[in-house]
């Protein structure tokens, strides 16, 4: 309970209060006298404190059953019971339903070997081509030649230098004899 409601309860006693020492101070002076006129009708009181809340009521009556829905449209097999993964190429493949329904597909952008560029020919994203003696893998699709500003290749392995030659070795051992060869033929 705050300071306010105490308050608001007390104020509301004043009055009631006032009246019971008034009554009782007379009877310590003299006798009661006879009932008194009746008096005016008194404003509203104050609302009270909210109670305890009650418990649950009981459990109702089970209702009557509702009317039988519509039918619905008949569906997939939610399942991926016997669903199975289709190459469709080297980096694309395919989820299928045993039904033969296709669930969707996945691309992977794997690195994939195509060996030399060739100028006639388009790559996909991830293909490496050799040019110049370097490796260069494709960024997105493209004919474009690799090298020299190509903004749709990536330089993976540079192309090094080519070295020295190579100082002369030292003079090997001489062999074993070999065996005596096949008589000649004389061709006079």
């Amino acid at each position: 309970m705050t300071k306010d409601d105490l308050t608001a309860i007390v104020r509301g006693l004043t009055p009631v209060l006032k009246d019971y020492m008034t009554v009782l101070l007379a009877k310590d002076r003299g006798l009661d006298g006879g009932p008194g006129p009746e008096g005016k009708e008194g404003k509203p009181g104050r609302d009270g404190m909210p109670g305890i809340p009650g418990r649950d009521g009981q459990r109702g009556e089970k209702g009557d059953p509702g009317e039988k829905g519509k039918d619905g449209t008949h569906g997939r097999d939610g399942t991926l019971e016997g669903a199975s993964i289709l190459q469709l190429d080297e980096r694309t493949f395919q989820l299928v339903r045993a039904d033969g329904s296709a669930l969707g597909h996945m691309k992977f952008s794997v690195v994939l070997d195509r060996g030399v560029y060739r100028a006639t020919q388009a790559y996909e994203k991830g293909d490496a081509v050799t040019y110049g003696g370097s490796l260069w893998i494709a960024q997105r699709e493209t004919s474009e030649k690799p090298g020299d500003g190509a903004t749709k290749w990536r330089l993976a392995v540079k192309a090094g230098r080519d070295g020295r030659e190579g100082k002369q070795g030292p003079q090997g051992l001489n062999g074993s004899k070999g065996e005596k060869g096949d008589p000649g033929r004389n061709f006079s």
